[in-house]
């Protein structure tokens, strides 16, 4: 299964493993607190997987999920700046050479600093793909508007 979203871009199958070995081991104790607090909260979702009824399930998946995405949101920032939630704007760009380009330009016109960029994100036979863009919360709304009334697709993700 592969992972879509801005989520996408914490995947480390693809990154260089003595890379992260070494972050790894520069960060031993907080890393394995939060293994084993992720280790703990899998099991309970696995206890849950196997016992429970479907609202149950629904429940669990879902303060899971909540969970992450609150981390997830706390990532993306500039060094030595303070951890932040952003607003996450998703653009469908169609897939062929320049669209990335013209939609960050476009939004760098309007003065609006993107802070993140998540991976073009599409199935290969899809025309079209999705990218996410992490922008400051106080604009992600009007952005989405101005996004439409220009043409493009563009959806506000919570």
């Amino acid at each position: 299964m592969r992972e879509r979203g801005p989520g996408a871009r914490l995947r480390l199958a693809d990154s260089d493993a003595e890379l992260w070995a070494g972050i790894v081991e520069g960060n031993r104790g907080p890393i394995a607190r939060r293994v084993r607090d992720l280790g703990s909260r899998l099991t309970a979702l696995a206890d849950v997987l196997d016992a429970a009824g479907a609202d149950d399930v629904t429940t669990a998946v879902t303060r899971l999920m909540r969970d992450g995405h609150a981390g997830r949101a706390l990532l993306p920032r500039k060094a030595g700046a303070t951890a932040r939630s952003w607003g996450w704007v998703g653009v469908v760009l169609d897939d062929r050479p320049g669209q990335l380009a013209a939609i960050v330009g476009l939004i760098s016109r309007w003065d609006v600093n993107i802070e993140d960029v998540g991976p073009f994100e599409h199935s290969l036979d899809a025309p079209a793909g999705i990218v996410e863009l992490a922008v400051d919360p106080a604009v992600a709304d009007s952005l989405v508007d101005r996004l439409t009334a220009t043409g493009w697709t563009a959806y506000r993700r919570s």
